[in-house]
């Protein structure tokens, strides 16, 4: 978990490489595996044939999965399976003649792949003739996620959210639920700050889904793979959706790879639909990242990785939490092993002229890794963390912290 510059300065990473590297960086178990599958390089690549690996993960990511989940698709990244999610949500609604429902409602303002984008089922996001499945200009209304007092300091789920589900409601029914495609989420939202969905937030959501006829997305590129204390946050919040994407955490972040999980629905709807394959992984997958994902999965299984972080969250949050002290800190959020600090802009932070970026490269002279999104840090350790490693964190984060409070 330490990082050195080649000139003498060591770093603690307390992102788990930005989320990709849950289980510490260069495992030796997985760079062995995909050196061995480079020297064996199967060429069904170049024939369009799937490559025997990909069954066997697909295999693997099901017996994981929330219950539901039956199919998998892969990408080279995960920003194409996110834009896989989207193709597949239209496709769906075109299958039972919905052409009209063009509209993506997404909490993610700054997420990979959500941008204006023809997705045309199929084409990879090119533009194209209509395939007869039915598709046009994607238009992306975003969620707010407002941050509630009553929820300030409050560790794991909050209690206060009908504010939220309400909000939702409300962008259904401007909108017209008839037009609204998808709902794209991060069940733990971490692209402007660590955002933990109050309890029932989820559930609520996923209800008005299903009364409306709108496919619920997960995104977890970034909270999977053991951020939460499981194998996926849905596991942990205890919802289930209709799409699920997974990023670089599946190969530990030895080569990009994306997956996307499909559900019963989904697989319904378009296993009639001529030309709309539920698996294209034969043009897209390497060889090698399927390696580095099976690879992954074996030293989760081996080394209890899941349970690892279940285990040391409790310890960790209750460090983090600790931080509630310091004038520089106007919120706390945490779940699992995540963790953000809102900073204080008005504190005195804002006479040095300093921001969240900034405290970012100030933490990092002082020898640890953070992540800054917006005016928070955040806090993703790998699951192979130490406990004197997660007193580490937490004691630099308060000596610089101390400087602008």
């Amino acid at each position: 978990m330490t990082l050195c510059d080649g000139r003498g300065h060591s770093v603690l990473d307390a992102t788990a490489g930005a989320f990709a590297v849950p289980a510490g960086h260069s495992r030796e178990s997985i760079a062995a595996a995909v050196g061995r599958q480079l020297g064996e390089w199967h060429d069904s690549v170049t024939h369009g044939t799937s490559h025997p690996m990909t069954g066997e993960l697909t295999r693997r990511l099901l017996a994981l999965a929330p219950d539901g989940m039956e199919r998998v698709q892969f990408a080279t990244t995960p920003r194409g399976s996110l834009e896989q999610a989207l193709r597949a949500c239209i496709a769906t609604h075109a299958a039972r003649g919905d052409h009209q429902r063009t509209i993506v409602i997404t909490g993610q303002p700054t997420a990979p792949g959500l941008s204006l984008a023809t997705l045309r089922p199929g084409t990879n996001g090119r533009r194209a003739q209509d395939n007869g499945l039915g598709a046009g200009l994607l238009g992306f209304v975003h969620l707010p996620h407002p941050r509630l007092a009553e929820n300030r300091f409050v560790k794991g789920q909050p209690d206060h959210g009908d504010a939220l589900a309400d909000e939702f409601a409300r962008v259904v029914e401007l909108f017209g639920a008839t037009h609204i495609a998808a709902c794209v989420l991060e069940p733990i939202g971490t692209a402007d700050g660590l955002r933990v969905p109050p309890r029932n937030y989820l559930e609520t959501l996923q209800a008005l889904c299903q009364e409306h006829g709108i496919l619920l997305v997960f995104d977890e590129s970034s909270c999977g793979m053991g951020h939460t204390g499981a194998a996926f946050g849905a596991l942990s919040l205890g919802v289930t959706p209709d799409l699920m994407v997974l990023g670089n955490a599946l190969t530990n972040g030895t080569l990009p790879l994306g997956a996307l999980l499909i559900g019963e629905c989904v697989c319904q709807a378009l296993g009639d639909v001529s030309g709309a394959p539920l698996d294209d992984s034969a043009h897209l997958l390497y060889p090698a990242a399927c390696t580095a994902a099976l690879a992954m999965l074996d030293l989760c299984e081996q080394e209890a990785l899941f349970e690892r972080a279940q285990q040391l969250s409790s310890a960790f949050l209750d460090q983090v939490f600790a931080l509630s002290d310091l004038p520089v800190v106007r919120d706390i959020q945490g779940f699992g092993l995540l963790a953000g600090l809102e900073i204080d802009s008005g504190a005195g932070i804002s006479r040095h002229g300093a921001h969240a970026a900034d405290l970012q490269r100030r933490l990092f002279e002082a020898g640890l890794n953070v992540l800054a999104r917006g005016d928070s840090l955040l806090l993703a350790p790998a699951m192979v963390m130490t406990p004197d490693e997660l007193d580490q964190i937490c004691r630099t984060l308060r000596s610089v912290l101390t400087d602008f409070s």
